[in-house]
């Protein structure tokens, strides 16, 4: 049994274009909340799901380069039990070259509340191009991602 709850509207925000300086002060926010939750009474988890440009050094964001050092460093230095990053971009894989991160084993869907820190997934490995239909009229990591939630 599913036990699911809807997030409040003040822990969720949503970008639509970002410039480098909003997506940094939605980091900083989100560091906020998160650092002023409660963890002895819920479980910290942070979603994030970028659907914008890329390229293998980073996020484009309007005509500014989001190295992936940085949103990576951001990321997991979260204070959160659980973390979970999806990237539909082009290169979005190079997010995962670093020190530190690894690739794991799935894990079981009955085992996940007791998962913790963090998963990347991602569109595109560091050298290739995120794929778009025409057709779908959306990108077909985001497209199956909607489908399959």
């Amino acid at each position: 049994m599913c036990n699911s709850r809807a997030v409040n509207t003040r822990d969720s925000i949503l970008l639509f274009d970002p410039n480098y300086r909003q997506f940094s002060e939605v980091m900083d926010k989100m560091k906020r909340i998160l650092t002023t939750a409660n963890p002895a009474r819920e479980r910290r988890e942070f979603i994030i799901y970028f659907s914008e440009h890329s390229d293998e050094e980073g996020l484009l964001l309007g005509r500014e380069r989001y190295s992936y050092a940085i949103p990576r460093k951001e990321i997991t230095g979260l204070p959160t039990e659980v973390l979970i990053a999806l990237l539909d971009s082009c290169s979005s894989g190079a997010l995962t070259w670093s020190k530190g991160v690894v690739r794991r084993p799935a894990f079981l869907l009955d085992a996940s509340n007791v998962m913790k820190r963090y998963a990347f997934l991602t569109s595109s490995s560091a050298e290739e191009t995120a794929q778009e239909s025409d057709a779908l009229k959306a990108f077909y990591f985001s497209h199956y991602l909607i489908s399959g939630l």
